[in-house]
C-alpha cells in the first residue's frame, strides 16, 4: 500500500511518566511508522491549558490507529457528555506501562473500540478477566534505543549502573499505618505472601489471601480492592531495590545509582557507591553505554520484560535482572542475560564480580545481547510487531 493510501496514526502522550519517558516512547514510535510508510501526528496535550481546544482538531478525522500510554483520554468527555474518544474514527490503544490495577478507572470506562496494550502476561490476562467490555487486550514489550555515542567495551566504566527512582521502603511501611484497618491488614498480608514466594503476582496473592478466610468478592469488587493496594508495589519495588543494592555495596561492589531521592539511603559506604542526578529518559541509553553492567529489578514483572532490560541489550551492557517464566522462555540466562533471584539475592555479588572482572565473558554476552536486541527489540521491530497485531485484530 502507499504511504499516500495509508491513514495517518495519531499518537497522543496525555500523561507524563518517570522522567518524560511518555513523550520518547510516543516520539520514538511515531519516527518507526513514518518508516514504516504510515503518516504519524503527535499530540502532546498540556494539562494546564484548554484541553478541549487541544483536542478539538481531531475530532471526526479518520485514522489507522490512536495509541497513547497510561492513558487519561479514555474519561475525557466532549460538553456533550459524549466521549472524546468516540468521535475520532480509530481503533485507541492505551498502552498500559505499569499494572492494570493502577489504571482501573480509565480501563472502566466502556469505550467502544477500545484496545489495551500489556508488557506483562499477568497484566494481558488481569485486563482481559477484568475489564471484559475491552476489544482486546495483547501483549507488546516497550523498545529501547541505542546511545548516540557508542562507548567501546574497553572503555566502559567497571561498576554496576541501576536507574530509577528511590523511595525508602521502611517510609511506604510507615505510610500505611495511616490506611484505614481494613485495608492496612490486606496490604501488610500480600506484603508478606509474595515476599515468601516473589514468583507470584499482586493478584494471585490477593485471591490466596481471599480464599484463606472464604471471602468472595465479584470481578468489580476484586478490581476495585486491587486499584487501593498499590502501597504493596511500592513497598516492594522499593524493598527490593534497597536489598539489591546493598548486597552489592557490602560486598565492595562498585555500584552507581542515577535517580532521584537515592540520598535517603541508609548504610552506603561511600567508596562503592555513587549517586549521580536524574537525567532525562532520553539520555539514559547514553549513561546505560557507559558502564559494564545494568541492574535491573523489577518485581510486578512476573510474566514479563522492563524496558531496561532491552536497553542494556541494545548498548553492549551486560544486564543483571530477577528472573521470571517470561525471561526464562525468551531470553538465555547466562547467553544474552544473568538472570538472579529475589529469593537468592545472596548470589548477586558473584554474577556481577563475573562480569566486572572477566572481560572475555562480558563481551560473549554483550555481542550475543546486542545481536538479540537488533533483530527483535528495536522501536523499529516494535511497531512493525503492533502493526501486525493491530491488522489481525481487525480481520
Amino acid at each position: 500500500m502507499d504511504q499516500e493510501k495509508k491513514k495517518p496514526v495519531l499518537l497522543f502522550t496525555s500523561r507524563e511518566i518517570c522522567y518524560y519517558s511518555a513523550d520518547f516512547f510516543m516520539n520514538q514510535m511515531a519516527e518507526a511508522f513514518e518508516t514504516l510508510g504510515y503518516p504519524a501526528r503527535l499530540c502532546v496535550l498540556d494539562l494546564e491549558k484548554d484541553v478541549d481546544a487541544q483536542l478539538a482538531p481531531y475530532v471526526g478525522n479518520s485514522y489507522t490507529a490512536v495509541l497513547d500510554i497510561n492513558s487519561l483520554l479514555p474519561r475525557a468527555v466532549m460538553d456533550n457528555g459524549t466521549p472524546y474518544l468516540e468521535q475520532l474514527d480509530a481503533p485507541f490503544y492505551n498502552y498500559l506501562v505499569d499494572h492494570p490495577f493502577y489504571h482501573h478507572p480509565g480501563l472502566s470506562v466502556p469505550l467502544k473500540n477500545y484496545h489495551v496494550l500489556c508488557l506483562d502476561e499477568n497484566h494481558v490476562a488481569y485486563a482481559k478477566k477484568y475489564y471484559p467490555h475491552l476489544e482486546s487486550v495483547s501483549l507488546l514489550p516497550l523498545g529501547a534505543t541505542k546511545a548516540l555515542v557508542p562507548v567501546p567495551v574497553e572503555q566502559k566504566k567497571e561498576s554496576v549502573l541501576f536507574i530509577g527512582t528511590y523511595n525508602c521502603a521502611a517510609d511506604v511501611y510507615r505510610e500505611m499505618e495511616e490506611l484505614p484497618q481494613s485495608l492496612k491488614a490486606d496490604d501488610k498480608a500480600l506484603i508478606d505472601i509474595m515476599l515468601a514466594d516473589p514468583s507470584i503476582s499482586q493478584e494471585e496473592a490477593f485471591r490466596s489471601l481471599l480464599a484463606g478466610r472464604g471471602e468472595e468478592l465479584t470481578d468489580a469488587e476484586f478490581a476495585f480492592r486491587m486499584n487501593r493496594m498499590y502501597h504493596v508495589d511500592r513497598y516492594l519495588r522499593n524493598y527490593y531495590r534497597e536489598e539489591a543494592i546493598r548486597t552489592l555495596v557490602r560486598h565492595h561492589i562498585p555500584v552507581t545509582v542515577l535517580g532521584n531521592n537515592w540520598e535517603q539511603l541508609k548504610e552506603q559506604e561511600s567508596r562503592y557507591f555513587t549517586i549521580q542526578p536524574p537525567v532525562d529518559f532520553s539520555m539514559t541509553f547514553q549513561k546505560i553505554a557507559e558502564y559494564e553492567v545494568l541492574l535491573n529489578v523489577s518485581p510486578l514483572f512476573k510474566a514479563g520484560v522492563h524496558d531496561r532490560v532491552f536497553a542494556a541489550m541494545a548498548n553492549q551492557t551486560v544486564c543483571l535482572t530477577d528472573r521470571n517464566g517470561y525471561m526464562e522462555r525468551n531470553f538465555k540466562d547466562g547467553g544474552n542475560i544473568s538472570l538472579f533471584s529475589l529469593k537468592h539475592m545472596e548470589e548477586l555479588p558473584d554474577m556481577a564480580e563475573e562480569f566486572l572482572s572477566n572481560p572475555t565473558r562480558r563481551q560473549e554476552v554483550t555481542a550475543a545481547a546486542q545481536m538479540e536486541f537488533d533483530r527483535k527489540h528495536s522501536w523499529l521491530k516494535r511497531t512493525e510487531q503492533f502493526i501486525n497485531l493491530m491488522e489481525k485484530e481487525q480481520k
